[in-house]
């Protein structure tokens, strides 16, 4: 930041860009793991899709790729909601 001439430095003017910069990285971060639990709940929504069309289809067995891509969405989803 420049001196303007004939004003006074500011010696909070760092402390105040610290704290918006903190404010700025917190919204950054929740973004972020927004981000993270809308495409893990998209991967949920995808996988047990899957199971129901393979359930539909009569392939429904529980060692099945698709019912295990369901089990792993959906504990990677209560792992990023914290459930």
């Amino acid at each position: 930041m420049r001196s303007v001439p004939g004003r006074p430095r500011d010696p909070d003017a760092a402390g105040r860009r610290r704290q918006r910069r903190g404010v700025l990285d917190d919204a950054r971060r929740t973004v972020e793991r927004a981000l993270l639990v809308t495409e893990a709940a998209e991967e949920l929504a995808n996988a047990a899709q899957a199971v129901l069309l393979a359930a539909e289809a009569g392939r429904a067995d529980l060692d099945s790729p698709d019912l295990g891509a369901l089990r792993s969405a959906l504990a990677r989803y209560r792992k990023l909601r914290g459930l």
